[in-house]
């Protein structure tokens, strides 16, 4: 072959190539928008059923429906406030570690407890209500 005949035609190959590459690079494109689009639809839908699924706990976990429940299917009724006890920590069983531990414990119980003063206690209409 002649190598001014050889010229053109790596041209023409060359030309080849690069029209492939960028029909490959457009249909990449146009895929990974796709992937992108349906992640996006992917991620609102995923939003919407966590948003849904917080007014669910935020039903659920309602006070006068637990108290309801407590008092219909378990037979469970309000303690009286008399029955009421305060936990006064003792420094003095420091060395003993089980009585620290029981004490961490409580603690932590404890702050998960919900606050109960004492006229609320007493009225007689608490499980009617969520009011503080």
């Amino acid at each position: 072959m002649n190598i001014g005949v050889m010229a053109p035609v790596s041209i023409i190959a060359l030309l080849i190539v690069f029209a492939c590459l960028h029909i490959w690079q457009q249909v990449h494109i146009m895929n990974v928008s796709r992937e992108v689009t349906d992640l996006k639809k992917e991620n609102s839908r995923l939003e919407d059923l966590l948003k849904k699924s917080n007014a669910d706990i935020a039903e659920l976990s309602r006070l006068s429906r637990i108290e309801k429940l407590a008092a219909d299917e378990m037979g469970l009724v309000r303690t009286p406030s008399e029955n009421l006890y305060t936990i006064i920590m003792d420094n003095s069983y420091g060395e003993y570690s089980g009585f620290s531990d029981l004490v961490q414990t409580l603690q932590k119980v404890a702050e998960h407890m919900p606050v109960l003063s004492e006229s609320k206690a007493e009225t007689t209409d608490i499980f009617g209500s969520d009011e503080e």
